[in-house]
C-alpha cells in the first residue's frame, strides 16, 4: 500500500520555493495595486474643537460654584442637538456665508454643510470633542469652529426663549392671583361694613390677633404662671367667649380672612418667580464653554499610504502563500522520490538534474516575459526547447560541456540499468514516457552514449515514427532508417550510422572526437515517416530486426513515442527485455503516469523503473535514501553557476534589468 506522508516545515518551505513565482507575482501585483489605489485617494483632513456643556444659570437661580452635573441624558441630548439644523443654520450665519437676497432653499443648502459634525464625550465628564473631516483643511477648521460658536449662541438663544415663555406664563398667573386677592379684600371690607355685629366680630378678631401676639412675646420672657402671662391668657379667653356668641359671623369672617392669606402667599411666590424669569431672560452668558478652537490641520489623516502598503504587503504575502498551496494541491503531479516508488510500485533508476545552459543568463527581454509570473496555474514543466542548437548542448558527448552532476546522474542511471537486467549482454530496452516532451529522446540518447563510453557496444533505434528527433539532434540524415529496413528489405547494416557519419554531419567534429567511446555508439534513425506506424512496428520484420540487434550489440535502446497518445510503445513493449519510463515532474499528472504503467504492464512488458528527468532544486523532495544532486555535486555545480554569474555581472545595468524580468 502507498504510504501517507505528513507535511513538515521542510515540505512547506519546498512548496513555497517551488511556487515562488506565484508568491512573488501575487505580492508584487497586490502591493502595487494597493499603493496605486492609496496614492490616488484624495487626502482627507480632520479638524477638532473642544467644548464644555453646563446647564445655563443666573445669579438668582444657581450656585456659581457648581459647573458640572451628572445628567448623562442631558449630555447625550445636547450631542444630538449639535447636529440639528438649527445649530447648523446658526453656524452658517456666523460664518458670513449668507448673502442678501438668498432664498430659504439656498440658505438651507449652505447650512447643510455644517451638519454631520462628530461629537464624542470624554468619559463621564461634560466635555465633548467635536471633529469634522473634509478634503479642504481650511474648510474643516472653519466648519468645526463655526459649529462650536453657533451651538454656543443657539444654546443661549434657546435658553432665553424658554425664560421668556416662563416669564409670560408666571406673569399671567400673577395677574390672575392679584385679581382674586383684590376681590377677597373687597369682600372682607364689605363684611365689616355690613352690620354692627360684623364690625364687632372684625374688632374682636383684631384684638384677638393682638393679644395672641402679645402672649407669644410674654412666653418668651416669663413662665406660664407669671401674672402678666396669666392676665393676657384671661383676656384672650374672655374675647373668644364673646366671639362665640355669634358663631355664624365668626366662621364667615375666618373663611374670608384665610383665603386672603393664601392668596397673599401665592402672590408673593409668583412675584419672586416673575423676577427670576425676568433675570433669566436677560441672561447673556451661555452654559456652553468653548475650551479649544480648531486650527488648520497641516497633514491629512487619510490615506495613510505607508500603513496601507504595509498591511497590504502582509496580506499579499499571505495570499500568495495560500495560492501557492492551492496550486500545489491542484497539481496532480508527484512531488517526492518515495511517492513515485510507492505510487507506481517500481523503482527509481535515475534522477537527472536540470542542465545548466550557458545562455540561461543571457535571455533577451520581451513583453511575453512580463506575463510569465501570471501563468501560475499552468502545469509546471520547465522550458520547452525548440532551438536545435540548445538541444544539442544537452547531449553528454564529453565532460567539458556539462557539470559533473549531470554526467554522474547518467552514469548512475547506466549502473542501475545494468543491475536491473543483471548485466546480461544483447539486451533490448525500450524508453518511453506517459506524455509528450518529458525528455525520453534525450534520455535515450544520453543513456546510449553513457553505455558506449563504458565500453558497451550500443545501438540507439529511433522508433518514434510520428516525430523524428534523434536525427536532428545528432545532425545526420533521417533517411534511410527504420522504416526503410521494414518496408524495403534494406539490411540494417546499410542504414545504421557510425562515427564517420557523425563526423561529416552537422555536429562539430571536435565534439565527436573528444567523446570517449564514440566508436561504440550506433544510431538507426526513423526514416521516412509512415502513415501506419503501429502496424509497421508489429510486423515479423521488426521482431527479426530486434533479434539481429541482440546478436550484434550489447545494448539496443529503442526510443518510442509516449504511451498514452499512441499504441506504438505497447506494441514494442512485449518484444523487448525491459521498459524504462521517463517522467518529468509537473509535466504529467500522477493519474496519467499510473495509466501508462498499467497499459504497458497489460502487454506483459517488464517495466524496469522510472527515470526522473530535469529535476530542479525546488521541484522535488528527496527521500532519506537519496541524496539530492545539488547537495552531493555542489562544488562543480556552483562553479558553473559562478561563471555565468560573472558573465551576468559584466553586462550593462539595463540588460541586467531586462534579464531579471525575463
Amino acid at each position: 500500500m502507498p504510504k501517507t506522508y505528513e507535511l513538515d516545515l521542510a515540505d512547506y518551505w519546498r512548496i513555497i520555493k517551488r511556487r515562488k513565482m506565484i508568491v512573488l507575482a501575487t505580492f508584487c501585483v497586490t502591493t502595487s495595486a494597493i499603493w496605486l489605489h492609496s496614492s490616488r485617494i484624495p487626502p482627507t483632513y480632520e479638524a477638532g474643537a473642544t467644548i464644555k456643556i453646563d446647564k445655563p444659570r443666573t445669579a438668582a437661580t444657581s450656585d456659581p460654584t457648581t459647573s458640572s452635573f451628572d445628567s448623562s441624558d442631558f449630555i447625550e441630548t445636547q450631542m444630538q442637538v449639535l447636529n440639528s439644523h438649527g445649530v447648523a443654520y446658526e453656524a452658517a450665519s456666523l460664518s458670513g456665508l449668507f448673502k442678501e437676497g438668498m432664498s430659504a432653499e439656498e440658505k438651507n443648502e449652505i447650512a447643510g454643510q455644517f451638519e454631520g459634525v462628530s461629537a464624542t464625550r470624554r468619559g463621564n465628564t461634560n466635555i465633548v470633542d467635536l471633529s469634522v473631516t473634509s478634503g479642504n483643511p481650511e474648510e474643516a477648521a472653519l466648519v468645526v469652529n463655526m459649529v462650536a460658536k453657533g451651538y454656543q449662541d443657539w444654546s443661549l438663544k434657546d435658553y432665553n426663549e424658554q425664560a421668556r415663555q416662563v416669564r409670560e406664563y408666571v406673569g399671567s398667573l400673577l395677574k390672575e392671583n392679584e385679581s382674586k386677592l383684590n376681590e377677597n379684600e373687597e369682600k372682607l371690607r364689605n363684611f365689616k361694613q355690613g352690620s354692627a355685629s360684623s364690625a364687632v366680630i372684625g374688632s374682636y378678631q383684631s384684638q384677638l390677633a393682638t393679644l395672641e401676639l402679645k402672649l407669644s412675646d410674654l412666653l418668651e420672657k416669663y413662665t406660664p404662671r407669671h401674672p402678666e402671662v396669666m392676665e393676657t391668657q384671661a383676656q384672650i379667653a374672655s374675647l373668644r367667649s364673646r366671639m362665640g356668641q355669634n358663631p355664624q359671623l365668626e366662621m364667615e369672617y375666618n373663611q374670608i380672612n384665610r383665603e386672603i392669606g393664601t392668596l397673599q402667599t401665592i402672590s408673593a411666590s409668583l412675584k419672586q418667580k416673575y423676577e427670576e424669569a425676568k433675570i433669566s431672560e436677560a441672561q447673556t452668558v451661555s452654559g456652553i464653554t468653548i475650551l479649544n478652537l480648531a486650527s488648520v490641520p497641516d497633514s491629512p489623516i487619510a490615506p495613510d499610504v505607508q500603513k496601507n502598503v504595509t498591511i497590504g504587503a502582509v496580506i499579499a504575502l499571505i495570499l500568495g502563500i495560500l495560492l501557492a498551496f492551492v496550486k500545489e494541491n491542484v497539481d496532480t503531479s508527484i512531488s517526492t522520490i518515495e511517492e513515485v516508488e510507492d505510487f507506481l510500485q517500481i523503482p527509481i533508476l535515475g534522477v537527472i538534474p536540470e542542465m545548466v545552459r550557458p545562455e540561461t543568463q543571457q535571455m533577451h527581454w520581451s513583453w511575453s516575459s512580463l506575463l510569465k509570473p501570471f501563468k501560475t496555474f499552468q502545469r509546471s514543466s520547465g522550458s520547452d526547447l525548440f532551438d536545435i542548437e540548445k538541444v544539442r548542448k544537452l547531449v553528454v558527448l564529453h565532460s567539458d560541456e556539462h557539470s559533473f552532476s549531470a554526467l554522474e546522474a547518467y552514469k548512475t542511471l547506466r549502473t542501475n540499468v545494468n543491475f536491473a537486467i543483471g548485466q546480461k549482454k544483447g539486451q533490448v530496452l525500450e524508453i518511453t514516457s506517459a506524455g509528450a516532451r518529458e525528455g525520453k529522446s534525450m534520455t535515450s540518447l544520453n543513456l546510449s552514449l553513457t553505455l558506449a563510453q563504458n565500453g558497451y557496444k550500443t545501438c540507439l533505434v529511433s522508433a518514434d515514427l510520428r516525430r523524428e528527433t534523434l536525427s536532428h539532434i545528432m545532425g545526420v540524415a533521417k533517411e534511410p532508417g527504420l522504416v526503410e529496413i521494414l518496408t524495403k528489405d534494406i539490411p540494417w547494416q546499410d542504414v545504421v550510422r557510425k562515427t564517420t557519419d557523425f563526423l561529416v554531419g552537422e555536429l562539430p567534429p571536435v565534439r565527436i572526437l573528444k567523446t570517449m567511446g564514440i566508436d561504440n555508439f550506433y544510431l538507426i534513425t526513423s526514416g521516412k515517416l509512415p502513415q501506419n506506424p503501429a502496424e509497421l512496428l508489429s510486423t515479423d520484420k521488426m521482431k527479426t530486426l530486434l533479434q539481429d540487434l541482440r546478436q550484434n550489440f550489447d545494448y539496443t535502446i529503442i526510443d518510442t513515442p509516449p504511451v498514452l497518445p499512441v499504441s506504438d510503445p505497447s506494441v514494442i513493449a512485449s518484444q523487448v527485455d525491459g521498459v524504462i519510463l521517463v517522467y518529468q515532474v509537473g509535466r504529467t499528472a500522477r493519474g496519467a503516469l499510473k495509466r501508462a504503467k498499467v497499459q504497458l504492464a497489460s502487454t506483459g512488458a517488464n517495466i524496469l523503473g522510472v527515470v526522473l528527468n530535469n529535476i530542479k532544486a525546488a521541484e522535488m523532495k528527496m527521500a532519506p535514501t537519496y541524496y539530492y544532486y545539488k547537495e552531493y555535486y555542489g562544488p562543480d555545480e556552483e562553479l558553473v553557476r559562478e561563471k555565468h554569474k560573472r558573465k551576468h555581472d559584466e553586462q550593462p545595468w539595463w540588460k541586467k534589468l531586462f534579464n531579471r524580468a525575463a
